[in-house]
């Protein structure tokens, strides 16, 4: 005998509050915008994987400045809820 079972989320990762962060790279300044949980790590890797800058963000502190060159960079944001990646061009 088989039992068939019907679930919405069965493959789903649900939603997560980092999915709802904006991350905006201007003029060597990267900003998060969004509601932040408590200990939001925010790491910044170039395209070799080398780490560049980090972070610990908090309500009053949602920026990051590179006195790096411009580029293409891979930011990192992560806490207890789980982890999302963009990448970001600085011009």
């Amino acid at each position: 005998r088989f039992i068939i079972s019907f679930q919405s989320d069965a493959l789903s990762t649900g939603d997560h509050a980092l999915d709802q962060l904006q991350i905006v790279a201007f003029q060597k300044t990267i900003t998060v915008k969004g509601a932040l949980e408590n200990n939001t790590a925010l790491k910044v890797y170039d395209l070799q994987g080398r780490l560049v800058a980090k972070t610990v963000l908090s309500d009053s502190n949602r920026q990051l400045k590179l006195n790096n060159s411009t580029g293409v960079y891979v930011v990192s944001l992560s806490n207890v809820q789980g982890s999302k990646t963009q990448k970001v061009i600085l011009k």
